[in-house]
C-alpha cells in the first residue's frame, strides 16, 4: 500500500467512512423532490439570518492528498433564498483595504486576514451591545478565529438589502491546534480542537477509530485568553453549539457517533446522545439541534479526489431534543442531487443541506 492510499485510508477513518465506490455527481437538476441550488461551493457550514431568506455560506475549499488536509483559500457568501443568488461577504474589495478596526479578539491579533482567508465552521450570534458578530474557524495563513461584525442599517439582517462582512479582529489558535467548529459565549466563544499536529494524523484517526481522545474543546475571552475546557476531551471533536446564555454545550463526536450535552459552569457531561456520524449541528426554530452527517455506510472513495465536485455518499439529517437528547431523523438520502452533508438548518417548511464536496446546497421540504 503507497503514502497516498495510506492517506485515503486513514482519512475515511477521520470521516467515519467506510471504503466503497461512489462517484462524484453529474449536472444539476431536482430529483425525488429534492432541488438542489447549484453555482454555491464549499457549503461546509451554513447560518440563517434573522428573520429572513438568506443564508450565510462558509465558502470551505478543502483537498486531500499523500501529505494530509489542504486548506485552500475561500470566501464567505450570503445567499438568497428567492433568487438563489450567492453574494461574495469576505474577502471583498471594501472589507479588505485595511481599514477595519480590530475592536474584538485578541489584543495581540497580527492583523486582517484578507485574501488569506481559508474559512470551516462559522456561527453567527446577537452581542451583548446588539451588534452581530461572525465567528469563522480560518486556516489560512494562521489557524485563528477570525472575528467579523456582520453590517446593517436595519434593526435586522432582514432590513437591509446591503448587508456586508467587517474584520472585527482575532484569536490565533494554540499551537499545534487543528480547530474544526466555533460557538459563541456572552463572554467570548468555544472552539473544538480536533487533532494535535504533533502526532501523525494516520496514528490519531487510528486512536479515535478505537475511541480514544484525539482532541478537546477550547474556550476563549478576551481577559483569559484560550483555556482548555476540563473534562471536553474526545475522539475527533467536530460541530459544537451553546445555548443563549451560555450554560449548555453540545459537541459531536464523529468517530465514536455520539453527541455530547456539557454542563459549561460545572465542566461535566450531562448526557450522550447517539448520532452516526454527526457533522455540524444547528438550532432549528422549535428548539431542537439539527444534527447532519454520514449513514454507517456512507461510500465515498472516488469523491475523495476532488472535493470540488458534488459527492452523493449516503447522508442524513437528525433532530435532537436538548432536553430529553432523544433524537429522530428527519431526513436520509444516497446520491444525486447531493449527498455527503455537513450541515443543515432550517427555514420556513425546508432543511437547507450543506456539503464541504461541491458546488451546491440541497432544498429538501419537510
Amino acid at each position: 500500500m503507497n503514502a497516498a492510499t495510506r492517506f485515503l485510508s486513514a482519512t475515511l477513518l477521520l470521516l467515519g467512512l467506510t471504503r466503497a465506490d461512489a462517484a462524484p455527481i453529474d449536472g444539476c437538476e431536482p430529483k425525488e423532490g429534492l432541488t438542489p441550488i447549484c453555482a454555491v461551493q464549499g457549503s461546509e457550514d451554513m447560518e440563517v439570518l434573522p428573520h429572513a431568506q438568506q443564508l450565510i455560506v462558509s465558502g470551505s475549499r478543502m483537498q486531500l492528498d499523500a501529505s494530509g488536509m489542504r486548506w485552500q483559500p475561500g470566501a464567505i457568501g450570503l445567499l438568497d433564498l428567492k433568487t438563489r443568488v450567492l453574494r461574495r461577504l469576505y474577502p471583498s474589495q471594501q472589507s479588505s483595504s485595511g481599514h477595519s478596526a480590530a475592536t474584538w479578539g485578541d489584543a495581540h491579533c497580527p492583523g486582517e486576514i484578507g485574501a488569506q482567508l481559508s474559512p470551516h465552521g462559522i456561527h453567527l450570534s446577537q452581542r451583548s451591545d446588539g451588534h452581530w458578530q461572525l465567528l469563522v474557524v480560518n486556516h489560512g495563513g494562521r489557524e485563528s478565529i477570525e472575528l467579523f461584525e456582520l453590517m446593517t442599517h436595519g434593526h435586522s439582517p432582514a432590513d437591509d438589502p446591503a448587508i456586508a462582512l467587517e474584520w472585527r479582529g482575532c484569536a490565533v489558535a494554540p499551537a499545534h491546534s487543528s480547530l474544526n467548529d466555533t460557538a459563541a459565549l456572552p463572554d467570548g466563544f468555544v472552539v473544538t480542537v480536533m487533532i494535535d499536529d504533533r502526532e501523525s494524523m494516520q496514528a490519531q484517526m487510528e486512536r479515535a477509530a478505537r475511541g480514544e481522545n484525539t482532541g478537546h474543546v477550547l474556550r476563549w475571552d478576551a481577559k483569559r485568553g484560550y483555556q482548555k475546557v476540563p473534562g471536553s476531551e474526545g475522539p475527533m471533536p467536530n460541530g459544537i453549539q451553546t445555548n443563549r446564555d451560555g450554560t449548555l454545550m453540545f459537541v459531536a463526536l464523529n468517530a465514536t457517533g455520539e453527541v455530547r450535552k456539557y454542563d459549561l459552569p460545572h465542566a461535566r457531561v450531562l448526557a450522550t446522545a447517539k448520532v452516526p456520524r454527526p457533522d455540524n449541528l444547528s438550532w432549528a426554530p422549535d428548539g431542537s439541534l439539527l444534527v447532519a452527517g454520514l449513514q454507517p455506510d456512507a461510500k465515498i472513495d472516488e469523491c475523495m479526489a476532488n472535493f470540488l465536485l458534488p459527492c452523493g455518499a449516503a447522508s442524513h439529517v437528525y433532530a435532537l431534543d436538548p432536553a430529553t437528547m432523544k433524537t429522530r431523523v428527519l431526513w436520509a438520502h444516497e446520491g444525486a442531487p447531493m449527498g455527503m452533508a455537513t450541515v443543515a438548518v432550517r427555514v420556513g417548511k425546508h432543511l437547507y443541506v450543506g456539503s464541504v464536496a461541491g458546488d451546491r446546497i440541497l432544498q429538501v421540504p419537510l
